[in-house]
């Protein structure tokens, strides 16, 4: 088994990124697929704390790097099929450019899926960790700006010698009634202006925000569980029609 190495990534900041990254891997694992979610967004990586498993963590992947552990002692599990190598808080020295590299190489015949959650923007710590994926999802919202950057991410990957057939666009806070109003980009336009090939739509789920507060997520049955669902078959290969 080798992992395939999907990197989760945005043009900028604010579309719910990594609340996309940790409910991907979460199904993805649901699937009975042996899922590692690696939080790249250094320093200031939340993924543990989305996941609910904060006070779980215990080694990072930093530490993995600097030899303070085991590979398997660097990663915390999160259920059955689902682990995650958590960012580190504090770091040494900079992170080395092929540490994620090195660290798909360490972990990928553990895993079916390695899910790589990037920082936002195309900078340094970008390419560090794009560097490690042959796959990628960008992450969207319908707004202009949103897909324009995911445009940029799009052509940064590919400078970097990915594929755009490999690229996908998952557009993300999706509110139906906005895009009929003309406030938001409908699916189709999000398509256009960012050049990439559609993956999947999450709807807006009120519950997110305030999941590491009230301890609440999405309903199971809810719309937007659902519609993560019908992303991860498509990551595993499956047809499966798009809703929107």
């Amino acid at each position: 088994m080798s992992a395939v190495t999907i990197l989760i990534a945005s043009g900028k900041g604010g579309v719910g990124k990594s609340t996309a990254a940790v409910f991907l891997s979460r199904a993805l694992a649901a699937s009975g697929k042996k899922t590692l979610l690696i939080d790249a967004d250094v320093l200031l990586g939340a993924d543990d704390v989305i996941l609910g498993a904060a006070e779980s963590v215990v080694m990072n992947w930093d530490d993995v790097l600097g030899g303070r552990c085991e590979a398997g002692e660097g990663l915390t599990s999160v259920s059955e099929n689902l682990s995650l190598a958590a960012c580190p808080k504090a770091l040494a020295e900079p992170v080395p450019d092929d540490a994620f590299v090195r660290l798909r190489d360490t972990w990928a015949d553990d895993f079916d899926y390695i899910l790589i959650d990037c920082p936002a923007g195309v900078d340094g710590d970008f390419r560090k960790a794009a560097a490690a994926a042959e796959r990628a999802v960008i992450v969207a919202t319908a707004d202009e700006v949103s897909v324009a950057c995911a445009a940029v991410a799009s052509d940064e990957l590919a400078s970097m010698g990915m594929k755009y057939e490999d690229m996908r666009l998952l557009v993300n806070r999706f509110v139906k009634k906005a895009a009929k109003k003309s406030r938001l980009l409908n699916v189709d336009g999000a398509i256009d202006k960012s050049g990439v090939r559609l993956i999947g739509i999450l709807p807006e789920d009120k519950r997110i925000p305030y999941m590491s507060v009230t301890g609440a997520g999405p309903k199971e049955d809810g719309a937007f569980m659902k519609a993560v669902g019908r992303v991860a078959k498509r990551v595993m290969g499956e047809h499966v029609l798009l809703k929107v």
